[in-house]
């Protein structure tokens, strides 16, 4: 499933980035309404069918979201260690000081 199917399937727009807490709401909400145990025995393979397609868009945009997570965490340790070794002077903000004292 394609992370914009996933996302239109519970209930964002293609161009959202919903938050972990937003896609759980919706997730849950989704599910509830579509649950077999809530129709009756002629309406149940369409509800089954519906709440697994549901399920596998949560998997999927829980999935995408871990993957931006690590990127983000390999991104910020690569950071470190890139200018770990320039000392406290790498992270200073140099442009915007203004003038300096002495000079």
């Amino acid at each position: 499933m394609q992370v914009d199917d996933a996302r239109e399937l519970l209930g964002f727009s293609s161009d959202s980035h919903p938050t972990p807490s937003q896609i759980k709401a919706a997730y849950r909400r989704k599910a509830w309404e579509s649950h077999p145990d809530r129709f009756p025995a002629h309406e149940k393979s369409h509800a089954e069918s519906k709440f697994k397609s549901i399920s596998e868009a949560y998997s999927c945009l829980q999935a995408d979201l871990l993957i931006l997570i690590g990127l983000t965490r390999i991104f910020q340790f690569c950071l470190r260690n890139l200018f770990e070794g320039f000392g406290e002077a790498s992270v200073a903000p140099t442009c915007c000081a203004g003038p300096q004292k002495g000079k």
